[in-house]
């Protein structure tokens, strides 16, 4: 069954995650790795996969104020959110790289290690372990 309605602690959770650190850690951990697999699949380079996703939550933060709960799940608004990032990703280099099949097999792209390589993730652990707020 496809999920169409937002979790409820999930609407908590994103609704605290403007003034809360620990609900948009919470929110970057439940997401970082699908999102890190769209990006890859769409860019096909681990390095650019892992900037559209720093972007993608950098956006989300900067933009969290102005998110509307509308029945659907917070993750339909980060993937728009990353389509976009990517987008311009791929305009920028202007040419197209296929997804070579080793990629997908070796685990060159492997997301389950993907929030120690992001220095987004590192940086909102550090703020949220020193007791900072979102605001």
């Amino acid at each position: 069954m496809a999920e169409t309605a937002v979790a409820p602690d999930e609407a908590g959770l994103v609704e605290r995650a403007g003034r809360d650190l620990e609900a948009f850690l919470e929110l970057y951990d439940r997401h970082v790795n699908g999102l890190y697999r769209f990006a890859f699949y769409r860019l096909g380079d681990r390095a650019e996969a892992e900037d559209a996703v720093s972007q993608t939550f950098l956006q989300a933060i900067r933009y969290l104020g102005r998110y509307e709960q509308r029945g659907l799940p917070f993750r339909h608004w980060l993937y728009r959110i990353a389509a976009g990032v990517i987008s311009r990703a791929a305009g920028h280099r202007r040419r197209e790289v296929p997804l070579a099949a080793e990629h997908l097999n070796t685990g060159a792209g492997n997301p389950d290690a993907l929030p120690e390589r992001l220095d987004l993730a590192a940086l909102l652990r550090t703020m949220s372990s020193s007791g900072r707020t979102m605001k």
